[in-house]
């Protein structure tokens, strides 16, 4: 869990509890703040899980790409003359595509 999960959460509790004092002592900049506080608690929560969904992302894709990369590895080393076709097919591709203008 990221560490702005853990303070928004504590900014908002913060936040409800001084706009409860501001409600119950009629102090209306009291209760203005706490409800700002408590606001800017959860857009603090916000940005934590946006940062643990983009974590969870990137281990995903890392995961992925040693896959990849595993499979590619495995696939030279067994048919190497099947690799070095497909490697000189992308780099005639290639050349077509830089070359065409």
């Amino acid at each position: 869990m990221d560490q702005d999960r853990v303070s928004g959460t504590l900014n908002e509790v913060k936040g409800d509890v001084k706009e409860g004092i501001g409600k119950f002592t009629g102090d209306t900049k009291t209760q203005a703040e706490g409800k700002a506080d408590s606001m800017a608690g959860k857009a603090q929560q916000t940005v934590g899980q946006a940062r643990d969904v983009l974590r969870d992302a990137a281990d995903v894709v890392s995961e992925q790409a040693a896959t990849v990369g595993e499979y590619l590895d495995e696939t030279i080393r067994d048919r190497p003359l099947t690799a070095l076709l497909a490697a000189g097919a992308v780099g005639y591709v290639l050349s077509l595509l830089i070359h065409r203008r």
